[in-house]
């Protein structure tokens, strides 16, 4: 009989009363907490890092084995947004991944799995990545390349942040599998989500409702396919705001769009689909200016062609973006608050006081439930309201177009509907809208507009 890697008696800590649970190797845990308040507190308590407030916590294997001081050499820890001396987002500017000179900065994907066996790497498909800079990665390729760096040290356990945010349906689906026949073979694995579809397969699992852990019903991978309409749905609408024509982006031999044409009008609310390395985030970057080949094609913002008598600012002006990659660039030491008003600025910087509407503040931070933070540092919040109050810095601004790729990602339930209901009620006749998402079980109902980057070369 194998002795349990961690034993919680009617532990209580922050938010959390009366958990009594084991984990055994070879178990796989899916624990869905909301919002995620609570992901690092049950985190720090299964590293032993974080004493619980009442009850026991035990790490039997770890005293047999006298490790009870060096319990973190048998776990191994990815949370959300990872930052470590092995590599830092911090060290490099937004945006550089596009940046054909910059983007091989900083250790590459070779180096940085470099403990990661052959199978690890062919199984989360980075075999095509190690020599590629961590720094060129999307925030899918990252996360895959952060577990396997976890894997590859061959611990007892893994504690899991929202594993499979990023990835694309099949992508998660695949990792989920994996994950679990690694379980299989003995490898115990804590997953934490927002909620329990963000992690398919077979595991024990336990949902927090009222401060207390539940037995939670089995999840299967939703394919959501049929219910992305294939190319432009509604007639078109208003003045364009945004066009694309006949676009080509290119790496050295590797063409990831080519002779792409595109419009996007006022009044339009477009779902833009596709699957991981399909090109969304990569034309959002080209809108918004953070691609350098967006001057070597025929992109127009209202008219004007980039790169025609605008600085970047002036051109940026009337658009708000919101990306994945916001969250692991964005270190400023701002309050909540603060940090949702430099969405006026279009930088990381607040606006002057004058020039923040505040009764639209407070009615957002309300809308989003973050109220209560408003005040506090940023920095010193869970990823998930980080995340949230990140999204709140693109909607504060009323812009002309709205750029938002992955606004769901790493959020909850509540909050993925709260970002909907905004937009539903916020935006106006004229303004226009990108919506993209690989979930597109989330996507805003009254979207008016699709298009599925996976189906142009079909």
């Amino acid at each position: 009989m194998s002795v349990p890697l961690v034993c919680l008696s009617r532990v209580a800590a922050p938010g959390i009363a009366d958990w009594t649970w084991e984990l055994n190797p070879g178990e796989l845990h899916v624990l869905a907490i909301d919002r995620g308040e609570r992901w690092s507190a049950v985190a720090e308590l299964l590293l032993g890092r974080g004493r619980p407030l009442s009850g026991t916590a035990q790490w039997p294997v770890a005293r047999r084995q006298g490790m009870e001081h060096r319990l973190a050499e048998r776990f191994e820890h990815v949370p959300f947004a990872g930052q470590s001396r092995a590599f830092s987002t911090g060290d490099y500017f937004l945006g550089q991944r596009y940046h054909a000179g910059w983007a091989d900065e900083g250790p590459s994907v070779r180096q940085y799995t470099a403990d990661a066996s052959p199978a690890i790497i062919g199984a989360l498909e980075l075999d095509s990545l190690l020599d590629r800079s961590l720094i060129s990665l999307s925030s899918g390729q990252m996360r895959r390349a952060r577990l396997a760096r976890a894997l590859g040290v061959q611990p007892a356990a893994v504690i899991l942040e929202d594993p499979l945010a990023g990835l694309d349906r099949i992508r998660r689906a695949k990792a989920a599998s994996w994950i679990g026949s690694l379980c299989r073979e003995g490898l115990a694995a804590v997953v934490l989500v927002a909620r329990q579809e963000d992690f398919a397969g077979t595991a024990l699992r336990l949902t927090l409702r009222d401060e207390r852990f539940q037995r939670a019903e089995p999840v299967v991978e939703h394919d959501s396919r049929a219910e992305t309409p294939r190319g432009e749905g509604a007639p078109a609408a208003g003045e364009a705001v945004l066009e694309f024509r006949s676009v080509m982006v290119r790496y050295g031999a590797n063409t990831i769009i080519d002779g792409f044409s595109w419009t996007v009008r006022r009044g339009e609310r477009w779902h833009l689909a596709g699957g991981n390395g399909a090109g969304k985030s990569t034309l959002l970057a080209l809108a918004w200016g953070d691609h350098p080949q967006v001057f070597g094609n025929d992109i127009r913002l209202f008219g004007r062609r980039r790169g025609e008598g605008q600085t970047l600012w002036e051109a940026r002006r009337p658009m708000t973006w919101h990306a994945p990659e916001v969250h692991a660039h964005f270190h400023e030491h701002l309050t909540v608050r603060q940090t949702i008003t430099t969405g006026l600025t279009g930088s990381f910087t607040p606006p002057p006081p004058e020039a923040i509407d505040r009764a639209r503040l407070d009615a957002l931070m309300d809308h989003f439930a973050l109220m209560k933070v408003a005040d506090e540092p940023y920095r010193q919040q869970p990823a998930p309201v980080q995340r949230m109050a990140l999204v709140g810095r693109a909607l504060f601004k009323r812009a002309d177009l709205l750029l938002l790729d992955e606004p769901h990602q790493g959020l909850a339930p509540g909050d993925r509907n709260r970002v909907n209901s905004w937009l539903e009620k916020d935006l106006q006749p004229n303004q226009a809208l990108v919506f993209a998402t690989h979930e597109t079980a989330d996507r805003p109902h009254w979207l008016n507009r699709s298009l599925d980057m996976d189906t142009l070369s079909a």
